[in-house]
């Protein structure tokens, strides 16, 4: 692939290797090897991140019902409510910026 950018916007373009010069949008630069590597590597950081939001989210769901359980005497539940509370803390620091975020090795672990 031949990757390119449109310096004003900054938008990147790919083109096949078999695409010639003139077939090649007018104004493109020619993106260097450590450019394409900087593209896919936040590519792939955006994605990482977005996968611990969705999972943030999804906990958060799973500690509400926890803590409803709890308040409704159900025997279902399981820790304690004041476990569920520190643990729903813990994941609203699980953001960007936080250490060690987005490493899946080091999300905040719930009560048991």
């Amino acid at each position: 692939m031949q990757y390119f950018k449109l310096e004003e916007t900054g938008q990147i373009y790919a083109y096949e290797d078999d695409v010639g010069p003139d077939q090649i949008l007018q104004g493109l630069i020619p993106l260097a090897e450590a450019e394409i590597k900087a593209v896919y590597d936040q590519k792939e950081r955006d994605s990482q991140i977005g996968h611990e939001l969705a999972w943030v989210t999804s906990e958060m769901a799973a500690v509400a019902d926890q803590l409803l359980m709890h308040e409704d005497g159900d025997d279902m539940a399981v820790a304690t409510p004041e476990a569920w509370k520190d643990y729903r803390k813990a994941l609203r620091r699980w953001v960007e910026g936080a250490e060690f975020f987005p490493d899946q090795e080091h999300r905040p672990v719930g009560p048991v």
